[in-house]
């Protein structure tokens, strides 16, 4: 088993933080009443993407080197999963000024776009509204010489990393 049972309660509390950020971006997927600025429901997708990337160093926690390497591979340039890839540059371009260590495909990669539709609900009755439902989207930007420019749905994105993280954490 790569994850050592020592590391097991460090890297589940990360994981079960992933777990909450994705569930709240899962909501504002399904349109939300608006409560909050668009920049705040960003800010969720955001935390989400940052988590989620951060997570493979809670997994790395009192690995011994090779087991370590295994980790970094799930995100590496040439062996990694192109949406770890893109999850790693995005939160580091999130995170960072200027990118100049690891650059996995775009050292530009960011939220291109932004999208939002507002639903107006039929009359409650007796003279009230029920509220109007706002649905969001995000269209992140990743390029590189081989691929071209790539457009990813932020939720399509979300879910792909969960999928995979899913897929690590069964197979250990």
């Amino acid at each position: 088993m790569l994850i050592s049972n020592q590391n097991d309660e460090k890297y589940k509390e990360q994981w079960e933080r992933t777990k909450r950020w994705y569930s709240k971006v899962k909501e504002i997927e399904k349109g939300v009443v608006s409560t909050m600025s668009d920049d705040d429901y960003l800010d969720i997708v955001y935390a989400f993407f940052l988590n989620c990337y951060h997570l493979k160093d809670w997994v790395k926690f009192g690995l011994d080197c090779k087991e370590q390497r295994k980790i970094e591979d799930l995100f590496n340039k040439c062996f990694g999963s192109e949406v770890f890839k893109v999850c790693a540059d995005l939160a580091n371009c999130l995170k960072h000024v200027e990118l100049t260590k690891i650059i996995r495909i775009d050292p530009t990669t960011k939220v291109e776009s932004q999208g939002v539709t507002i639903l107006l609900q039929q009359p409650a009755g007796a003279g009230s509204y029920k509220p109007s439902i706002t649905k969001y989207n995000w269209s992140i930007k990743s390029e590189s010489e081989k691929d071209g420019k790539k457009i990813y749905d932020a939720f399509w994105l979300a879910d792909e990393c969960m999928k995979e993280w899913n897929h690590f954490f069964n197979y250990q």
